[in-house]
């Protein structure tokens, strides 16, 4: 017990390492749980995701690119925030995403919770970086 006491206290250190955590777990869920299907489906299921998308806000063209850019961010962005490389672009992409995900479910009369919370921590993942645990830290340094 006394080993796994101060992984539970509120030291700075312990902060680090459960955001290290979140990160990963959010990072790998996202993109294996919803980017890989999606990338791995083509130009007919990019389409379909554009559509969707784009069509909630009036546009009626680059359906396919955009829905390729969705899948690509969910999956890339997805193992990029896990691993703690390009944290703030990929985070920044991925809450742009969810945004019109969030937006595409209450145009359809859903709430689309996991869209938003998906979206709120992606952009907590934006504004405050990659942590000390991560790729980003050891090649650019970590800064408090």
């Amino acid at each position: 017990m006394l080993k796994i006491k101060p992984w539970l206290t509120t030291s700075y250190s312990s902060h680090q390492f459960w955001y290290a955590i979140l990160r990963i777990t959010v990072g790998l869920c996202i993109a294996f749980g919803h980017g890989l299907g999606k990338i791995a489906g083509g130009s007919e299921k990019w389409m379909v995701i554009g559509s969707l998308g784009l069509k909630s806000i009036g546009v009626e063209s680059f359906h396919t690119f955009f829905g390729f850019m969705a899948s690509f961010s969910e999956f890339v962005g997805g193992i990029l925030l896990a691993i703690g490389f390009l944290v703030r672009p990929s985070a920044i992409l991925l809450t742009i995403t969810m945004a019109f995900a969030v937006l595409f479910h209450f145009k359809s009369g859903e709430f689309g919770e996991f869209a938003a919370i998906y979206g709120i921590l992606f952009l907590y993942f934006g504004l405050t970086g990659p942590g000390r645990f991560s790729v980003d830290a050891k090649l650019f340094g970590w800064k408090k």
